[in-house]
């Protein structure tokens, strides 16, 4: 089968994850090197016991976790890309690949770890738990096999969002009978006490003691007697551990406490470890993996995604991963009650839990090197650009990278104050190879830098990245520099950019516009186009939609830094139209203007021309535009004006006609001859009539 084809048939989750290998297995979960084929770029997904998929109260808490989890951003926490709880492909979080393995790995391996190294690793992680306790976010499954590297060497926290859902799902049957993993675990976690970020710190220091000896403390025969014991035994630091942990015993002291309300918090304990590091020797790199190339391919074919050992691994000749089944011999929930699941390595409860792997360990000489004018200056190790698996000689390398990269990590982790300290001088041994001068490949093609290093005999490593202010594909920075001398076998590294960097996009649907603008701002993205729409329910000024090149944003996606977010924001309901009221009853007009939702204020006004109760006119006149809610003004005709009879008697019935006329009343009659004086009118003087009422005039015979 060709290559394509087997890349072809690959197994993908969520129709988008394409899996490569499997990197690593444990209880609980399968760690796959993936490849993300919406953003062609590599990631790490932890996937979980299909069993989990069918727990509501797990994919309750997974849900929450993850969800937070996903929102932090630290150098020392591991990234969540992703994360999905669907039943069809079980659970799963999409996190960065960090390819250097895990402390875990170290622990196992055969070669020991100095004290300064152990001291910075422990830093980092601090620095990583420090930061998630300020967010709200306890880890509560600090082990070393949650403490992963990248191939520089930085150490991050892993499995924020799925710690708690797993453990609080695991540890304890129905009977409340503890079964889950307690290697590392802190002492109130076997109560119903309080879980905070205490006991990651308890966890981080039984990590950082079994890193430098090669034994963990406070072990029993099984979870329940290791849980009994640490109740009220510290760790012994002080008394058992001293001399192994040399300068960084007295900084996990308060970290072993088993009594909590003595126990520092992490950023106490990054404060203790950060003063251990600056009285140490910058540490040698660590011996890092490289797990993408050792991990076990995804078969070609397989459908789904779900099982592992119960013991976590695999060995030579197993056969095929079956992807989709259950581990054999495992019940609807657990392993039986005669073992426990310890960090993915299951353990019999009747004997006594050690730690396996070879732990032949040298003593390691940790004296102190003091720089000229002070202490050595935090900083991360060299990069790791090669692996202990295939070792080469990478001398000009490292040390022509040492002070750059040094300083560049321990600015990003400790501030610019550190930065001003002095480094130690370092000899650059001449190893007799011959060397070539690196060019300035700022932009020279991919393909040329692949040629002349070929011809000097160099490797290339391509990093990708993200870089804001930068193009896809544009060279960001090469290593080493311009100028620099290279033997052949070394290795040159090109950093090729991807693009600005990708942020997240908020959500910004109803709040105002003023919100949106400054949430989109702090997000690295800016507003675009802002329409407005009527809305009969929102109110003025609230985003509707938010969109990005026309398609519906989604909260939570990633975009490159700077992207318009357009907006739809209400203008409030939709302006009303006035009606024509002129010649309507005033009921005919409410009724009118509350299938509008305006409202009606009459007053009344005589009127020769418009009937008695219909409208004369209306402020705003007809047609003008309203909002929602106003008022019209209406005024109604109370009919024609009334007109007192004036007092005629005596007046000739003649003179008496054109003065009634005048007023604006009609002569009915007149009785008697229009020369003679009027002796009374009908209605008589003083009486109050409309307008064009009809008068009869009586005169004297």
């Amino acid at each position: 089968m060709t290559a394509a084809a087997s890349q072809a048939n690959r197994p993908v989750l969520g129709e988008r994850y394409e899996l490569v290998s499997r990197i690593g297995a444990g209880a609980s979960a399968q760690v796959f090197h993936a490849i993300d084929r919406r953003l062609n770029r590599h990631v790490a997904i932890k996937h979980l016991r299909p069993d989990f998929a069918s727990d509501p109260r797990f994919l309750k808490l997974f849900r929450a976790e993850a969800h937070l989890a996903a929102q932090l951003s630290h150098p020392n926490v591991v990234a969540v890309y992703d994360w999905s709880d669907e039943a069809a492909s079980g659970p799963f979080i999409v996190t960065e690949l960090l390819a250097g393995g895990t402390l875990r790995d170290m622990i196992l391996g055969d070669r020991a770890l100095t004290i300064s190294q152990v001291a910075f690793i422990g830093l980092q992680a601090a620095q990583g738990l420090a930061f998630a306790h300020e967010q709200g976010l306890v880890h509560r499954d600090v082990k070393p096999a949650n403490l992963l590297f990248g191939h520089e060497g930085r150490v991050r926290v892993a499995d924020f969002g799925i710690a708690r859902a797993v453990a609080e799902s695991a540890w304890t049957e129905p009977e409340g009978v503890l079964i889950g993993t307690a290697r590392y675990a802190a002492p109130e976690q076997a109560t119903e006490g309080l879980v905070d970020g205490l006991a990651d710190v308890y966890s981080l220091a039984l990590c950082l003691v079994e890193a430098v000896s090669g034994q963990l403390p406070l072990l029993g025969e099984n979870a329940l007697a290791t849980m009994t014991i640490r109740q009220t035994v510290d760790i012994p630091v002080q008394e058992e551990l001293a001399d192994t942990l040399g300068p960084l015993a007295d900084a996990l002291v308060d970290a072993g406490k088993a009594d909590r309300a003595e126990r520092v918090t992490a950023a106490e304990l990054l404060e203790q470890l950060l003063v251990v590091h600056n009285d140490l020797p910058t540490p040698a790199p660590l011996p890092l993996l490289d797990v993408t190339t050792i991990g076990e391919p995804v078969p070609p074919g397989a459908q789904s995604v779900g099982d592992q050992p119960a013991n976590g691994q695999r060995g030579p000749g197993s056969g095929p991963i079956i992807l989709g089944e259950r581990p054999a011999g495992r019940d609807d929930a657990h392993s039986g009650p005669e073992s426990v699941t310890f960090d993915g390595i299951e353990v019999d409860t009747e004997a006594p839990t050690e730690l396996p792997g070879p732990l032949d360990r040298q003593p390691v000489d940790n004296g102190i090197a003091v720089q000229p004018g002070g202490a050595v200056q935090v900083s991360e190790p060299p990069p790791q650009y090669e692996t202990y698996r295939r070792p080469r000689r990478r001398w000009p390398l490292l040390v022509g990278l040492l002070f750059l990269l040094a300083a560049t990590a321990g600015a990003a982790i400790f501030g610019p104050t550190l930065l001003e300290q002095a480094r130690p001088e370092t000899t650059v041994i001449d190893l007799g190879l011959p060397t070539f001068e690196v060019a300035d490949f700022q932009s020279s093609p991919v393909a040329e830098i692949r040629s002349q290093a070929g011809q000097n005999g160099w490797s290339v490593e391509l990093v990708e990245d993200y870089e804001d202010g930068t193009s896809a594909g544009e060279i960001l920075r090469q290593s080493p520099e311009p100028g620099a001398s290279l033997a052949p076998g070394e290795t040159i590294m090109i950093v090729i950019s991807l693009g600005p960097e990708l942020r997240i996009v908020p959500d910004v649907v109803g709040v105002s516009v003023e919100q949106a603008r400054a949430v989109a701002t702090e997000a690295s993205l800016n507003v675009g186009q802002i329409v407005e729409r009527n809305d009969e329910a929102i109110s003025v000024g609230v985003v509707l939609e938010a969109t990005i090149g026309g398609i519906p944003a989604q909260p939570g996606a990633e975009v490159v830094t700077g992207t318009e977010i357009d907006l739809v924001v209400s203008g409030g309901p939709t302006p009303r139209q006035v009606p024509n009221l002129v010649g309507l009853s005033v009921d005919q007009a409410r009724s009118a203007l509350a299938d509008l939702s305006l409202a009606i204020e009459t007053s009344e006004l005589f009127s020769e021309t418009v009937p008695e109760g219909e409208i004369i006119s209306s402020n705003p006149a007809a047609d003008e535009m309203l909002a929602r809610g106003s008022t019209v003004s209406v005024v109604v005709s109370l009919g024609l004006p009334f007109v007192e009879i004036p007092e005629l008697t005596g007046m000739p019935a003649a003179d008496a006609a054109t003065q009634l006329e005048e007023l604006g009343l009609v002569i009915e009659d007149t009785d008697g001859p229009p020369n003679r004086p009027v002796l009374i009118t009908d209605p008589v003087a003083g009486t109050s009539v409309r307008l064009g009422t009809s008068i009869r005039i009586i005169v004297s015979r």
